[in-house]
């Protein structure tokens, strides 16, 4: 009888170590994903931005095309729409919660499949728009565009007066007007990096709204 309380106490001092270190690393893994959750919270709020940056360039895009099409007067809000033609961005987000949790392997403890097989295509779509955007962008406005406009410009790299966007981007206010045909060729340019863009920011931000969504039924955020 002794050694049988003997072999149960054993048993029961395991079972305890072992739930109280389940309950540690489910701990952890709660505080993680409520990181994450404030995490994605930012990265919305990072791709709202850019989707409506490149918006902002793309009508300005079709006011240029207007603009060349039509008399060429210089004047101020033809300075703006140039300007924007240069808006670029860059993909973000912060992934440290996410590989905290996949290289400890604690993923495999998230009861909720589908939470991990969305978080997996969350932050695989975030590396092909990084891919993506530097597919898209190079360094053509860089190394190209601004060049070209600067000969028929004057250029103000830091903004006061006029909000290219955010007062974030350069202003140039133009002296001369631009070589036709190639202000038409980087317009154009523009338009495809900027839907580009803006298809794959859209997505991003699809996936951050249902992350949010199943964080908040997995750990019960309120």
């Amino acid at each position: 009888m002794s050694s049988l309380r003997f072999f149960l106490g054993i048993a029961l001092s395991l079972w305890v170590d072992e739930y109280r270190e389940n309950n540690e690393i489910q701990r952890l893994n709660d505080s993680i994903l409520n990181r994450l959750y404030d995490n994605l919270e930012s990265d919305s709020t990072n791709f709202t931005w850019v989707i409506n940056a490149h918006k902002t360039s793309l009508k300005s895009c079709n006011s240029i095309n207007k603009w060349i099409d039509s008399s060429q007067n210089i004047h101020d809000s033809v300075n703006i729409h140039i300007s924007r033609v240069a808006i670029n961005t860059f993909t973000w987000a912060n992934k440290e919660e996410y590989s905290s949790l996949k290289t400890s392997g604690r993923l495999d403890l998230i009861k909720n499949e589908e939470l991990v097989k969305t978080l997996h295509e969350y932050y695989s779509q975030i590396e092909f728009a990084q891919k993506v955007e530097d597919d898209l962008n190079s360094d053509w406005i860089q190394n190209e565009f601004i060049p070209f406009i600067a000969d028929y410009s004057n250029y103000f790299g830091n903004p006061i007066k006029e909000d290219i966007y955010g007062y974030y981007y350069p202003q140039f206010v133009l002296h001369s007007v631009p070589e036709t045909n190639k202000i038409k060729y980087f317009v154009s340019r523009k338009i495809k990096t900027s839907n580009g863009a803006i298809f794959v920011y859209d997505g991003l931000l699809t996936l951050t709204k249902k992350l949010r969504k199943l964080i908040r039924t997995t750990i019960k955020i309120t």
